[in-house]
């Protein structure tokens, strides 16, 4: 039965950190309630293919879904939960065709909103807005205003989290928006303590006012 992605914190692993440091990092927190784990396709580094069959038998009792970032082929061979794609695909029908089992599709949205009747046609589970601050991480995301998530609920019912920039520091700023949780890259995952680290931004999420 494929997993579903949840509310909260959506974590996002960057390939170019050493694989035994991201599984150290993981193993800390794969008993957690997180949203879905994210393998980035980071232009800069190779993923390995042992990496992400660590990461599939890591969470693979858990209700915590796998996801590629752009890669969707390697869910025909690999027992990943979706993928998380950074433009919106042309050939989605073919694309499930080729997969050939039930996925998640998730996909990154900016200021520009014009694709959005395509995407809920396509039936996205979720979509993710990046950047909303500053990040090293998403330097190539704009940063998105605030009235274009609030404008995005308004026209839809599909999931929405948040992504680029975001520490338990500035999440107050997001108070007045409505949206089911938030990704995170170095943040949790260059964490001293990790679980210590999630745990914080679990409660500063439960202190502000966001989708139930």
């Amino acid at each position: 039965m494929k997993k579903k992605i949840q509310k909260g914190l959506y974590i996002i692993v960057d390939p170019a950190m050493d694989d035994f440091k991201i599984l150290q990092q993981l193993y800390q927190i794969h008993t957690e309630q997180l949203a879905a784990v994210q393998i980035w396709d980071n232009p800069n580094a190779k993923i390995s293919i042992r990496l992400i069959e660590e990461i599939v038998q890591l969470f693979k009792n858990t209700s915590t879904p796998i996801l590629i970032n752009n890669r969707w082929e390697y869910l025909q061979d690999y027992d990943l939960d979706g993928v998380h794609f950074d433009n919106l695909p042309t050939q989605i029908e073919e694309i499930a065709f080729q997969i050939n089992k039930d996925f998640i599709k998730g996909i990154t949205l900016t200021n520009n909103l014009e694709d959005l009747p395509r995407i809920e046609k396509m039936k996205f589970d979720y979509l993710s807005f990046c950047s909303l601050f500053p990040s090293t991480t998403s330097q190539s995301c704009e940063l998105v205003a605030f009235d274009t998530l609030r404008h995005c609920k308004k026209k839809t019912k599909i999931p929405i989290f948040l992504s680029g920039g975001i520490t338990p520091e500035n999440l107050q700023q997001l108070h007045s928006l409505n949206f089911e949780g938030i990704a995170i890259v170095s943040g949790i995952m260059n964490a001293a303590q990790p679980q210590k680290e999630l745990k914080n931004y679990q409660q500063q999420l439960k202190n502000i006012t966001y989708a139930t």
